[in-house]
């Protein structure tokens, strides 16, 4: 009750209101909820909120961390410190990108190679691409390290395809069980595009192979079939 006539009368007299304003707009607004929110802000998340109003960024953060942990922890930092959650895809995209050309060199083929062999967790595999490529430089393509592979890894390389698509890749887009966004990160990594057009359709182009006003089913599989494992070339 003593708390609420000092209140009262702080209020009530114009010099000590006056006082009490200039207190109040010099505080920051957690300084000033401070003590009611002292035990509830120690359990804020910010990327369980961020991942609430935008579920995909955690699709995203995971298919990084299948290929780098610290990856995946430097998108969720970066995320969190920008607030460019609307762009998180091309984000997510544009980081494997530097990452893959980074360790693996430029070729498309090779990238996408790179990540099947990063997700199959052979890392002895992943160092010796890592290091041919540093050999090689620029030169490199799937074609022509090919041959070492089969070489050194034979029992690895018996089941891969000349794109670097693992074989459960194939299976999963015959299925059309690939989401859009894994879709989206297999035509990208291989050198491809892909847009959404104003209707909600899709155009991609891959490897010379390109459809247009596709719906996302058929992007997801009859699209990929066709360009990435069946087509003739």
């Amino acid at each position: 009750m003593a708390e609420l006539n000092a209140a009262y009368e702080t209020l009530s007299d114009a010099s000590r209101r006056a006082a009490y304003d200039q207190d109040l707009s010099s505080r920051s607004f957690h300084e000033h909820t401070q003590r009611a929110t002292r035990d509830s802000a120690s359990e804020l998340d910010p990327w369980k909120i961020a991942s609430r109003v935008y579920p995909n960024i955690k699709v995203f953060f995971r298919e990084l961390q299948m290929v780098n942990a610290r990856l995946a922890e430097d998108y969720r930092a970066y995320l969190l410190e920008s607030k460019q959650f609307k762009d998180a895809e091309n984000i997510a995209f544009r980081m494997l990108d530097l990452f893959l050309a980074k360790y693996f060199g430029e070729n498309p083929e090779i990238k996408a190679f790179a990540i099947q062999i990063i997700r199959s967790g052979n890392k002895s595999m992943a160092r010796y691409l890592n290091d041919v490529v540093a050999i090689l430089g620029p030169s490199a393509t799937i074609d022509a390290i090919r041959d070492l592979f089969i070489e050194k890894f034979p029992h690895h390389m018996k089941n891969t395809v000349k794109f670097g698509i693992s074989p459960h890749d194939i299976e999963r887009i015959k299925k059309g069980q690939l989401s859009i966004h894994e879709a989206k990160r297999l035509i990208l990594s291989l050198g491809g595009e892909i847009k959404q057009q104003d209707n909600g359709l899709f155009s991609a182009s891959v490897n010379g192979f390109s459809d247009t006003s596709m719906s996302e089913n058929y992007l997801r599989s009859r699209f990929l079939q066709e360009a990435l494992i069946f087509k003739d070339r």
